[in-house]
């Protein structure tokens, strides 16, 4: 499973400039997220999309997160 999490390790780097907080908090939102769990599922291929491509996904995520609760 962290073979194919230490790849994503750019999108946790976008995630922090995006968020404008330190990786560590940036690992902590992402390594937990539904997009993280599916980068473990070889079959589908999404561990071979780029950083940005999973970024995106996980803000998509992120996002619908906040917004169920109520936080904008």
């Amino acid at each position: 499973k962290n073979n194919y999490l230490i790849l994503h390790q750019p999108s946790t780097n976008i995630i922090m400039k995006e968020l404008n907080i330190n990786f560590l908090d940036a690992a902590e939102l992402f390594y937990p997220s539904q997009i993280c769990e599916d980068l473990t599922q070889v079959d589908n291929g999404l561990w071979a999309e780029s950083a940005p491509y999973i970024a995106d996904r996980f803000f998509e995520e992120y996002h619908a997160k906040k917004n169920a609760k109520g936080e904008c």
